[in-house]
């Protein structure tokens, strides 16, 4: 069973990453709190796989507490939220996120399908009904912008507008004056996983974004981020998500009515 801890000074945002893990089979809520130091003691208590941690708590936020959480265990994905943007990335709090192997940053209000994805993520049973491949699992852990090299920013930039296109190394390291080898290295580093790694899900993420937010039809968007076949779209999108096109969009479409529910419930 992968467990999860959930720590939110706001109720309503601890009720949507609830019910958002709840919904994932193979994974439970093993405690949540309102404040950091109750956080990092359930933490040490129940020894979570996982644990959502909002900076803002007051006195003791998440970023304390996850300091308080590293002391004893190294080994706790911990997901920093935060309504705030600069609590991720002046650079004090990028020291501070590194140094304490922060997994990731989410800004609020994350959205469900967001929230069920960073925990398909990093969710240790690759046999469970989810059927998420260990692919998927790989971290992304980008440097913040302002630590980030030229090269990577530039080759990012560049992805980010052709990721449709046949894009190959060398071609990208001739662009940013390096060579392939060296480039690849830097990638790796700075990104965490290789480029086309980082291509498929660049183009996997549009990909979950149109089903999100288009009626356009699974063909259209196959070919729209770069897919020549369709059926090989479909099948490297299960690989990486556990649900089919046409499964995906229905199960977003279904968590968003959910979701509207809880707000309209307490709100």
């Amino acid at each position: 069973m992968f467990k999860v801890v959930v720590a939110d000074d706001e109720y309503l945002e601890r009720e949507v990453i609830k019910q958002t893990v709840r919904q994932i089979e193979g994974t439970v809520i093993a405690g949540e709190s309102n404040c950091g130091g109750l956080a990092a003691v359930i933490c040490a208590t129940v020894k979570p796989d996982l644990a959502f941690l909002n900076c803002g708590m007051g006195a003791l936020g998440g970023m304390e507490a996850a300091d308080v959480i590293r002391r004893s265990d190294k080994n706790i994905v911990i997901i920093l939220t935060s309504a705030d943007e600069n609590n991720f990335t002046d650079r004090d709090s990028a020291k501070q996120i590194a140094r304490l192997d922060i997994a990731e940053c989410l800004l609020k209000p994350a959205r469900t399908e967001k929230i069920r994805e960073v925990v398909l993520r990093y969710h240790e049973h690759s046999g469970s009904a989810s059927g998420v491949s260990p692919k998927m699992k790989k971290q992304l852990r980008f440097y913040p912008d302002h630590l980030m090299s030229h090269e990577i920013r530039h080759a990012l930039s560049f992805i980010g507008d052709h990721y449709k296109e046949n894009i190959r190394l060398k071609f990208i390291a001739d662009r940013v004056n390096l060579s392939s080898y060296y480039f690849s290295r830097l990638f790796k580093k700075e990104v965490g996983v290789n480029l086309s790694q980082y291509i498929l899900h660049k183009r996997l993420e549009i990909a979950k974004q149109m089903l999100e937010e288009t009626d356009q039809s699974i063909v259209d968007i196959s070919a729209s981020v770069g897919f020549q076949e369709h059926n090989y779209f479909g099948k490297i999108f299960k690989r990486f998500t556990g649900a089919t096109p046409s499964e995906y969009r229905k199960k977003h479409a279904i968590q968003q009515e959910e979701r509207k529910d809880i707000r309209g419930k307490y709100l």
